[in-house]
This record gives structure tokens, C-alpha cells and sequence, in this order.
């Protein structure tokens, strides 16, 4: 590796530890719901009946949409997160998955009906963090997708 190797790794460290950080976060999140197990949709349908600030539009999906197909989005958002997480941490096409942990954080925020501008609410931040990180090449230096560019059929 040559000097400007190097430099750019050190320039890159806080993109990766970024995505590392948002992925570690992904995970506590994933952990709590993995080990709620088949208890985590009605948990879900739980916090989801709990929200009043909700948007109407909003509203309506989550009650004639999710609620009803409970077990459905209950395990897509387990899954998802798990997904989101590895892929931050390991950087392992961790641009699709900043993607889907933005959507996610953002239908988080939507169900609670928190307004995107407003200071007490940290879900804006991490949706501007993903965004940011799929626009950025934070896997490229340390991450999986470094190995899997380097190393394609070409």
C-alpha cells in the first residue's frame, strides 16, 4: 500500500466509523425484536395503537394496512434491521442498506407523528446520516464492498 493508500484511508475513518455507529445502533435495535420473538408483532401493534399524533394519511395505512398483515411487517421490520445493520457494519452494499434504514427511520418517525423539524426528535438526524451515507463511498475503504469492487469479473 502507498502513501496516498494511506491517506485516504485516514481521511475516510470518520465515514466508516459513522456507518459503524448507525449499524451498531441498527443492531441494538434488531436485538430487541429478534429476542421479543413472535411476541414482537403485537408489540408492534402495541406501540403502533399508543401513537395519537399520528398523520391521518399516515394513520389510515397503519390501520387498515399494517395492523391488519401484523405478523408481515412485524418480521419485515426484524428482518430489516438486521439487514440494515450488517450492512453498515461490515460495509457490505452498505449504500442499499443506508436506503432502507432511511425509509425505515422514516416510517418510524411517520407512526409517531413527530414533525421532521422538531429539536427533541433525533429520527430526522439519523434519516439525514443514512441519506448521507448512501451518497458517500464509507465501504470503500473499510467494508466488504471494497473487496467485492476490487475483486469483480470484469
Amino acid at each position: 500500500m502507498n502513501l496516498l493508500n494511506k491517506t485516504v484511508t485516514v481521511k475516510s475513518m470518520p465515514l466508516v466509523a459513522l456507518r459503524v455507529a448507525v449499524g451498531i445502533m441498527f443492531s441494538i435495535a434488531a436485538y430487541a425484536k429478534v429476542s421479543a420473538g413472535s411476541s414482537w408483532p403485537d408489540r408492534m401493534v402495541g406501540f403502533l395503537n399508543f401513537q395519537k399524533n399520528t398523520g391521518e394519511f399516515y394513520q389510515s395505512f397503519v390501520t387498515n394496512v399494517v395492523i391488519p398483515n401484523k405478523a408481515l411487517f412485524g418480521y419485515a421490520t426484524m428482518v430489516g434491521e438486521v439487514v440494515v445493520a450488517i450492512s453498515l457494519v461490515f460495509g457490505l452494499f452498505s449504500r442499499a442498506g443506508a436506503l432502507i434504514g432511511a425509509f425505515m427511520v422514516a416510517n418510524f418517525l411517520l407512526a409517531k407523528g413527530t414533525a421532521f423539524w422538531m429539536p427533541s426528535a433525533n429520527d430526522p438526524m439519523y434519516i439525514l446520516i443514512l441519506l448521507f451515507l448512501a451518497l458517500v463511498p464509507s465501504s470503500k475503504t473499510w467494508g466488504l464492498d471494497y473487496y467485492i469492487a476490487k475483486y469483480r469479473v470484469k
